[in-house]
C-alpha cells in the first residue's frame, strides 16, 4: 500500500471514530434525560457509511431505533438530587467517652489511690515494705484490667491502663530504693530496666505507640531514679545512648513516627539535665549526641519509612549537635567537627544530585549550614560578612539551578545574613576589607537578581510573589550603591555620583516599564539633586559648577525619558509639572549663584546689576525659546521671570544701589519689557 493510501485510510478511520463518539455522546445525554423524567419518547436513527477510495473496505453502522416508554414523575415524589457530601461530623460522645475520659480519669484514679495510700501510711497501718508490695500488686492489677479491656475492643482504655501499670512499677521501685532504702542501686536499676522492657513488650503486643512513648519517658528517667555516687557518669551516659538506639530500632521496626521523634528529643533533655549537676558530664554527653546524629544519618541513608519526619529530625539533630559540640568541646575540635560533617554532607549531596532529589533536599542544606558555621568560627570579625556573601550566592545558585526548595531557602538565609553584616559594617578607609565587602555585596545583588530571572523562580504566595523579590532586590541594590557612594566619596563628589546612579536606574526602569522601580529610581535621583543643592557654588570655575551644570542637563534628559511614562502610568501630568517647575527654579538659582560668585569682590552696584542682568537674559531666552517651540508654558515662564526681576529691583536692589545703576536697570528692564510685548503682538499676528 502506497504512502498516500495509508494516509487516506487513517483519515477515514479518524472521521468514522469522531462520528461514533458523537453518536455515543448523544445516546448518553438521552439516557440522562430519561432518568430525570423529562423524555417521553424519542427516536434516533443514525447511519454512517465510510467508503475508502481504491479499497474494498467499508464500515457501516446500522440505524439504531430507541423506543422508550413515557416516564412520568410526580414532582412531589421525585427522587432527591444527591447533595454534596457534607463534612463528617465529630462524634463528641465517642471522642470524649472512649478516648479522653479514660486517659484523664486514670490519673484521677491514681491520685486518689496515692492519697488513700498516704492516709493509711500516716495512720501506721501500712509499713514501708507493704507499701512497695501494694504498688507492685496495683501495677499487676492494671495489666490484667488493661488486657481484659483490649479483648473487649476497648483499646483506648486498655492502653491507658497498661501504660499506667509501667509507671506504677517504676514509682514503686523508686520508693523502695530512694525513699525507703530497701534495695541497692544496682537492683533498682535492673528492676527499672525490666519495667521499661515490659512496657516495650506491651507496646509490641498491642501495636500501641502511646505505650511505647510512656516506656521511653520512663527509660530516660531511670538514671535520675537511681542513686548516683558520682563515679558512674559514663555508665549512665552509655545507658542513655544504648536505650535511645534500641528505641530508634524499635520505632523503625514498628513504623512509630512519634516514638522516632520523641525519643530523639528525650535523649537531649535527659543529657541536658545530667549536665546541670556538678561533674565533667558535658564531654561524655556531647559524644553521646554525636553518636545519636550519626545513627540518625545512617538510618536516613538506609531507610525511607517516613521521609518528611526523617528530614526534619536529621536537620534539627545536626543543629543541636553543633550547639552541643560548640559548648562541650574545645575550639579546635569544634572546627574539626564542622569541617568533617561539611565534607560528609557535601559528598552525600554530590552522590544524590540528579538521582535522589528527596534526600538531596536535606543533605545540601545541612552542608550549607555546616559551612556557614565553620566560616563563622574561623573567620575574623571583619571577614564574616564577606564570607557569608560568597557562600550565600553559591548556595542560592545551586538551589535555584537544581530547583531544590530547602537549599534555596538555606542559601537565601545565609546570603541575607551576609548582606546585613556587610551593610552594618561601615567603611572607615577606602582601601580596606570593608570596601571589598561592600563592592562584593553590590556585585552579588546584581548576580542574585540575574540568577532569579534566569531560572524564573515561581513563589506560590499571594502576599510575597516572585516580582516582589525582584523589586526588593532592585531597591536594595540601588540604595546599597547609594550608601557605598556616601561612605567612600567626599561630600563634593557624592552628589554627582548619586545623581548619575539615579538617572541610570530611572532609565532602566522606564525601558523595562516597571512602576515600582521608577519610583525607587526617582527617590535616589532626588537625593542626588539634594546633595548637589546643599553644596553651593563658591567659585565660578569649580567642581560644584560642573555638578550644577550636570544636574540641569539631567533635568532635560529626565524630561525626555518621562515621555514614556504614560505607557504604564495613568496620569503623568503632575510629575511633568513638578519637573518643569524644578528645572525653571534651579536654572534661576544657578545663574544667581554664578552672578554672586563672579562679582563677590565688586561693589553692591555691580553685583545687583550683574544678577538682574542674568535674570533679564533668562527671561528673554525663555520667551524667545517658547515662541520658537510654540510652548505656551515656557513663554509664560519668561514673562513671570521678567516680573520677578522687576520685583527684585523694587524691593531688594533699590535701597542699596546708586541712582545711576538704578536708572540703567530700570531703563534696560523697561526696554526689554516693551520689546517683548511687541514680540508677542507680532507673533500673535503671525499665528
Amino acid at each position: 500500500m502506497s504512502e498516500d493510501k495509508r494516509i487516506l485510510t487513517l483519515e477515514n478511520r479518524v472521521s468514522m471514530l469522531e462520528k461514533e463518539v458523537a453518536f455515543l455522546k448523544t445516546k448518553a445525554l438521552e439516557n440522562e434525560r430519561v432518568k430525570n423524567g423529562h423524555v417521553a419518547f424519542e427516536e434516533k436513527e443514525k447511519g454512517v457509511i465510510v467508503e475508502q477510495k481504491d479499497t474494498n473496505i467499508a464500515v457501516s453502522l446500522e440505524p439504531i431505533m430507541i423506543n422508550k416508554p413515557t416516564v412520568q414523575v410526580n414532582p412531589e415524589h421525585a427522587p432527591a438530587t444527591p447533595s454534596k457530601s457534607k463534612k463528617k461530623e465529630v462524634d463528641w460522645e465517642k471522642l470524649l467517652g472512649q478516648v479522653w475520659l479514660p486517659r484523664i480519669f486514670i490519673f484521677v484514679l491514681i491520685l486518689g489511690i496515692l492519697w488513700g495510700f498516704k492516709a493509711a501510711v500516716d495512720s501506721g497501718f501500712i509499713t514501708e515494705p507493704i507499701r512497695v508490695v501494694l504498688g507492685m500488686i496495683t501495677a499487676g492489677v492494671l495489666i490484667y484490667l488493661g488486657e481484659k479491656q483490649i479483648k473487649k475492643n476497648h483499646e483506648a482504655l486498655g492502653q491507658v491502663l497498661l501504660g499506667g501499670s509501667v509507671v506504677i512499677f517504676i514509682l514503686s521501685t523508686f520508693a523502695a530504693h530512694m525513699l525507703y532504702g530497701l534495695i541497692v542501686p544496682s537492683i533498682a536499676f535492673i528492676l527499672n530496666v525490666l519495667w521499661v522492657i515490659l512496657g516495650i513488650y506491651l507496646s509490641h503486643r498491642h501495636n500501641s505507640q502511646p505505650i511505647s512513648i510512656i516506656a521511653a519517658v520512663a527509660g530516660f528517667l531511670i538514671p535520675y531514679l537511681v542513686e548516683n555516687k558520682g563515679d558512674s557518669t559514663l555508665f549512665l551516659v552509655a545507658y542513655e545512648v544504648i536505650f535511645y538506639l534500641s528505641l530508634l530500632k524499635y520505632a523503625l521496626l514498628k513504623k512509630f513516627i512519634y516514638l522516632y521523634i520523641t525519643s530523639g528529643g528525650l535523649l537531649h533533655i535527659s543529657l541536658l539535665i545530667m549536665c546541670v549537676f556538678p561533674g565533667d558530664q558535658i564531654e561524655a554527653a556531647t559524644v553521646a549526641i554525636i553518636v545519636q546524629h550519626v545513627f540518625l544519618l545512617l538510618t536516613f541513608l538506609r531507610k525511607e519509612l517516613f521521609i518528611t519526619a526523617q528530614k526534619a529530625t536529621l536537620f534539627t539533630s545536626f543543629v543541636l549537635t553543633q550547639l552541643w559540640v560548640g559548648v562541650g568541646f574545645a575550639d579546635a575540635l569544634y572546627s574539626s567537627f564542622l569541617a568533617i560533617f561539611f565534607a560528609v554532607y557535601t559528598v552525600l549531596s554530590y552522590v544524590y544530585f540528579g538521582k535522589n532529589k528527596e534526600k538531596l533536599n536535606i543533605t545540601l542544606p545541612i552542608a550549607t549550614y555546616a559551612l556557614s558555621m565553620f566560616l563563622l568560627d574561623i573567620s575574623k570579625e571583619e571577614h564574616i560578612g564577606l564570607s557569608f556573601l560568597i557562600e550565600g550566592v553559591i548556595a542560592l545558585y545551586i538551589g535555584l539551578a537544581g530547583k531544590i526548595k530547602n537549599q534555596t531557602i538555606a542559601g537565601g538565609l545565609v546570603y541575607a545574613v551576609g548582606v546585613l553584616l556587610t551593610a552594618f559594617d561601615e567603611i572607615e578607609r577606602f582601601l580596606s576589607v570593608e570596601t571589598v565587602a561592600w563592592l562584593m555585596m553590590i556585585v552579588s545583588l546584581f548576580t542574585v537578581g540575574y540568577v532569579f530571572k534566569k531560572f524564573k523562580l515561581r513563589i506560590e504566595n499571594k502576599r510575597f510573589s516572585y516580582n516582589s523579590i525582584i523589586n526588593l532586590l532592585f531597591g536594595f541594590t540601588v540604595f546599597s550603591i547609594l550608601s557605598f557612594i556616601v561612605q567612600v566619596l567626599d561630600n563634593k563628589y557624592e552628589g554627582v555620583a548619586v545623581l548619575l546612579e539615579g538617572l541610570i536606574a530611572f532609565y532602566i526602569a522606564v525601558k523595562q516599564r516597571l512602576q515600582n522601580r521608577v519610583v525607587v529610581s526617582a527617590i535616589v535621583y532626588v537625593i542626588g539633586v539634594t546633595f548637589i543643592t546643599l553644596n553651593g557654588i563658591e567659585e565660578v570655575i569649580s567642581f560644584e559648577t560642573v555638578a550644577w551644570i550636570s544636574m540641569l542637563t539631567s533635568f532635560v534628559y529626565m524630561r525626555k525619558l518621562s515621555d514614556n511614562l504614560n505607557k504604564f502610568f495613568e496620569d503623568t501630568s503632575g510629575f511633568l509639572n513638578i519637573l518643569f517647575g524644578a528645572t525653571a527654579i534651579y536654572i534661576l538659582v544657578f545663574i544667581t549663584q554664578l552672578g554672586a560668585v563672579a562679582t563677590v569682590s565688586f561693589s553692591n552696584n555691580i553685583q545687583s546689576l550683574t544678577i538682574s542682568s542674568f535674570w533679564a537674559i533668562y527671561a528673554i531666552v525663555g520667551v524667545v525659546y517658547g515662541a520658537i517651540k510654540r510652548n505656551k508654558k515656557i513663554r509664560l515662564l519668561g514673562i513671570g521671570l521678567l516680573f520677578l526681576t522687576l520685583l527684585k529691583l523694587i524691593f531688594i536692589d533699590m535701597a542699596s544701589i546708586s541712582i545711576l545703576v538704578r536708572a540703567i536697570l530700570f531703563i534696560g528692564l523697561g526696554f526689554i519689557g516693551v520689546a517683548l510685548s511687541r514680540f508677542f503682538y507680532s507673533n500673535k499676528k503671525g499665528e
